[in-house]
Order: structure tokens, then sequence, then C-alpha cells
């Protein structure tokens, strides 16, 4: 597969639309939304977090995550994972916040 970051503006749009609706799918399918109101503040949580994100992107080189495949479908375990690592680096993704406040 080629770069992503060496994609033309409406290839990463359309591939950003197409990962957006996957996610409102998956909370659909999950029930995590019960009527058009939960819905719609899922969908503007999901876009002003990427839009948050869009506007203070600082390029980084960061490692993905290690998440089993339900998890790498939601963005909040994404989010969990890089505020873990930026937390504590030396933390891997899949421990607890318990795990985090022992001291050495």
């Amino acid at each position: 597969m080629q770069n992503p970051l060496n994609w033309p503006d409406r290839v990463i749009a359309a591939n950003s639309m197409y990962r957006i609706a996957q996610t409102i799918l998956v909370g659909l399918r999950e029930g995590e939304y019960h009527d058009g109101d939960e819905l719609f503040e899922g969908v503007s949580i999901t876009i002003s977090g990427i839009l948050a994100a869009c506007l203070i992107n600082l390029v980084q080189q960061r490692e993905l995550p290690s998440l089993d495949i339900e998890k790498a479908a939601k963005i909040d375990e994404w989010r969990a994972s890089i505020t873990l690592v930026t937390e504590d680096p030396l933390a891997s993704p899949s421990a607890s916040s318990s795990d985090n406040s022992k001291t050495v």
C-alpha cells in the first residue's frame, strides 16, 4: 500500500469519511446509540475530536498501539492508548490505570 502521506487530499478525505462511518455503524450495532440525540452527540464528539487533532497535530513518531481487532475499531480505545503512553511512556497500552499509580 502506498504511504498515506502521499495520498491526494480527496483520497484522504474519502478514507476519513469511510472510517468515521464505520465507527458509527459499529456503535449502532453494539447498541451504543439508543435514539437520534445520542447518535448526534456521538457523531459530534467524533468529529470534534478529529478536528481538534487536526488543529493541534504535531509531527511525532509513534508506534501503533497493540489493540485487538474489536478495540482498534473504536476511537475511544485509540485515545485511551495514546493518553496512557503520554502519561507514562514506559507503560504498556494494555496496562490498567491502577498499575500506573504504583510508585517505584
